[in-house]
């Protein structure tokens, strides 16, 4: 689905990436995990193709970035579904306006689909009552669950999160992985999530690419990482008291 091969970014001498490399592939769910300021939403903006970078190379769906025309490009970039942190909604557009956007650029269904597409989605993630207002009138929680249906109505087989859960509080950012694991499974698109959060980025995936040093490394399960037994990537995992499920189920097996 995806190859990031040795790319590298500076913005006005200020190296953001020495060399990232990993990929993706189809159905996989992988977390990009890093701290704030990092380099996430700059990677995450490189991979959607609004910002260049300098060195390296990546390639989308089977086709090098580098050396496709720009209407190549335009038309493997309808296969990818985007998020970002802040929504992004329009807000002087309702919800259902907000989502046909979407629709209308993205695809060639007849009007009639498009609206019992909408209210099909949202009836998936209990938002039916939401169809006609706006951004504004909505929740943080609910805003974010609208972009979700957005970035995924039209079917990708890729999905880009920017911090889909930053801000949330804890019932909130729950509902918002609800909805990721939901629509995801349901329509089979692998998932790239970029996250400062280590429980948001363990929940979404299994398989988490840590951001360290304007490097990357992974992805790796948890039980990988802390086996590095890196001194900063511990405390970094760590540093809050979580552990995924599974880990601990693990540790509890062995030690019996």
């Amino acid at each position: 689905m995806l190859i990031v091969d040795r790319i590298k970014k500076s913005f006005l001498n200020k190296e953001i990436f020495k060399e990232i490399s990993f990929k993706i592939n189809k159905k996989e769910k992988i977390s990009i995990l890093g701290p704030n300021s990092s380099g996430k939403s700059t990677l995450l903006k490189i991979l959607a193709g609004l910002v260049p970078w300098d060195e390296g190379n990546i390639t989308l769906f089977n086709q090098d970035l580098l050396h496709i025309s720009l209407l190549d490009k335009q038309s493997l970039y309808q296969k990818l579904g985007i998020a970002f942190q802040h929504g992004g909604l329009f807000d002087f557009m309702n919800v259902e306006e907000n989502i046909l956007f979407a629709l209308k650029n993205m695809t060639d269904l007849k009007m009639f689909e498009m609206k019992d597409k909408i209210i099909d989605f949202l009836k998936r993630v209990n938002l039916t009552d939401v169809l006609h207002k706006f951004p504004g009138e909505l929740s943080g929680g609910m805003r974010r669950r609208v972009c979700l249906i957005r970035a995924l109505i039209t079917k990708p087989q890729l999905l880009l999160l920017d911090d889909p859960t930053a801000g949330l509080d804890p019932v909130n950012t729950s509902l918002v992985l609800e909805t990721i694991q939901k629509l995801t499974e349901e329509i089979q698109c692998a998932l790239l999530l970029f996250t400062s959060n280590v429980e948001v980025a363990f929940s979404a995936s299994s398989q988490v690419a840590l951001i360290k040093d304007q490097g990357i490394i992974g992805p790796h399960t948890w039980d990988e990482l802390i086996a590095l037994q890196d001194e900063w990537i511990t405390k970094f995992l760590t540093g809050r008291g979580y552990q995924p499920q599974s880990s601990v189920q693990k540790r509890s097996v062995s030690l019996k």
